[in-house]
C-alpha cells in the first residue's frame, strides 16, 4: 500500500527561484491551470483529484494562489473563507525541485495579507508547523492520522442507512454546533462527492461523509453520539468501500476511536496540529461529539 509522504497537506517550505535566473509569478489560479496542479498533486503523491481545486475556485478565487514558473505551477496556497469570518488555509504546496527560497513563504504572506487582521485555522504537519509559528499561528489542538483497508466487515451493520440530500439540515447544524460555524456549501459538495459511501443512523445525530481521493477515501466528517454509533458508521464505511484503501483524521481526544481503529489493522502515520492566527475572539471547536474531520484542506 502506498503512503502518503510525510511532506504532505500544509507542510510549509521555504524555496527559491529557477535555476536559470527565472522570476517565479504569484497569481490566482484559473480552471486553465488543472492539468498543471495535476502533475504538481503528482509529484508529491498527495490525495487530492481536481474535484478538490475545481471546489476552492469556486467557493474562494481570490485566495487560490499559485506561483507559476515558466508555465509550471511550483507553488500553491489557498484559504476557504467560512462564515464566521475564519479562512480555513490548504493546499500549501510547493515543489521539491524548488525548494530553499521563499516560495512557500511568499504564498503564505500573501493569503495574508488579502484578509489582513482577520482569523486563519490549518492542519500542519509537524514539518510545517515551525513555520506557521513564525507567522505568529498558535497550536489549539492535535488530530491523528491514520490508514489501513478497506472490507473485513461481514455485512453492512444494522440500523445503519445511506444519506440523502433530505438529511443535510440536520447534517449541518451537528457540524456546525461542532466547528462553530456552518458550512452547507461544504457538506453539500462532501455529500455529492461520497457517491453511495455515505450513511447515518436514523434518530441519533450521527453522520458519515467520504470522498474519493488519488490513492486514498478519505473518511469523514463522522458525527456520533459516542463510540459505538461511531464504530458502527466505520463499520459500514469499510463494507461499502472493501477494495478501496480508507484514510481518517481523528481528534486525539478520541482515544477509545483511534484504539478501534488500529484494532480494525489501520496504522498511526502522523499528527496534524490546528494552528489558529488573529483568533481574537477566542472562536473555540466543541469536537467531543466529532470522530473524524472533513480532513486538513476543510478542517
Amino acid at each position: 500500500m502506498e503512503q502518503v509522504p510525510p511532506s504532505s497537506e500544509n507542510a510549509a517550505a521555504s524555496d527559491s527561484p529557477g535555476s536559470d535566473g527565472a522570476t517565479p509569478i504569484l497569481r490566482e489560479l484559473v480552471a486553465a491551470d488543472l492539468p498543471k496542479l495535476r502533475k504538481l498533486i503528482a509529484l508529491l503523491n498527495w490525495n487530492q483529484l481536481d474535484d478538490e481545486w475545481l471546489f476552492m475556485l469556486e467557493q474562494a478565487p481570490e485566495t487560490t494562489l499559485g506561483m507559476i514558473l515558466q508555465e509550471r505551477v511550483i507553488g500553491t496556497a489557498a484559504a476557504l473563507p467560512y462564515p464566521n469570518g475564519v479562512a480555513w488555509i490548504n493546499m500549501v504546496i510547493v515543489e521539491p525541485g524548488v525548494r530553499g527560497g521563499d516560495i512557500g513563504s511568499r504564498l503564505l504572506r500573501e493569503l495574508l495579507a488579502r484578509r489582513e487582521g482577520l482569523p486563519f485555522k490549518l492542519d500542519a504537519t509537524p514539518e510545517g508547523a515551525p513555520f506557521y509559528r513564525t507567522l505568529g499561528f498558535t497550536e489549539e489542538g492535535r488530530l491523528v492520522r491514520l490508514t489501513g483497508r478497506g472490507g473485513g466487515v461481514g455485512r453492512r451493520p444494522e440500523g445503519v442507512v445511506s444519506m440523502t440530500a433530505a438529511d443535510l439540515p440536520e447534517l449541518i447544524r451537528v457540524d456546525a454546533a461542532a466547528f462553530g460555524t456552518e458550512r452547507t456549501a461544504l457538506l453539500k459538495w462532501l455529500l455529492r462527492r461520497s457517491g453511495k459511501a455515505a450513511f447515518r443512523l436514523p434518530g441519533v445525530p450521527a453522520f458519515l461523509l467520504s470522498r474519493p481521493g488519488r490513492l486514498f477515501r478519505q473518511l469523514g466528517p463522522l458525527y456520533a453520539p459516542d463510540l459505538d454509533s461511531a464504530v458502527r458508521l466505520l463499520h459500514a464505511a469499510l463494507y461499502h468501500c472493501a477494495y478501496e484503501f480508507p484514510m481518517i483524521d481523528v481528534p486525539e481526544t478520541q482515544r477509545q476511536f483511534i484504539a478501534a481503529l488500529e484494532g480494525r489493522g489501520f496504522v498511526v502515520q502522523r499528527p496534524f496540529f490546528r494552528m489558529a492566527l488573529n483568533n481574537a475572539d477566542g472562536w473555540r471547536e466543541d469536537l467531543s461529539g466529532c470522530f473524524a474531520i472533513a480532513g486538513p484542506e476543510f478542517g
